[in-house]
């Protein structure tokens, strides 16, 4: 993880200086992510590795290839909106959980109701609301 992070500055650091760009660059955090808690612990050190440098390929043969961006430009702009949308929603209701701005229902208490989408209320503060089904 030190690593990713450190790379992910050093190569932000570059982009801004030599590059003349303000962005910041944090290639494969994703990857690290879903390696460590998904993959590594039904794998081997070597093979989890070996995964890795397998992705960094096929990552480069699509932009090689021009595929990535053929990808790209076939997705239409109002879906490529409506995704950003639909990401930025469930970061911000991670948030208001975590923070307890939001709350589940009292229906949501019970083992059986923990994956219920219908056991949310919404607002703590904004009326008492009942679970809706």
């Amino acid at each position: 993880m030190t690593a990713t992070a450190l790379g992910a500055a050093v190569c932000t650091l570059l982009m801004g200086f030599v590059g003349k760009v303000p962005l910041a660059l944090a290639a494969g955090l994703n990857v690290s992510a879903a390696l460590t808690t998904q993959v590594v612990p039904h794998m081997t050190w070597p093979q989890a590795m070996g995964m890795c440098v397998m992705y960094g390929v096929v990552i480069c043969l699509l932009v090689v290839t021009g595929l990535r961006e053929m990808v790209r430009n076939a997705i239409p702009l109002a879906l490529k909106h409506a995704i950003t949308m639909g990401i930025g929603m469930f970061v911000a209701l991670l948030g208001l959980v975590k923070a307890g701005s939001w709350a589940r229902g009292p229906a949501a208490r019970s083992p059986s109701a923990a994956t219920s989408r219908a056991t949310w209320v919404g607002c703590r503060s904004c009326s008492s609301a009942s679970p809706s089904s």
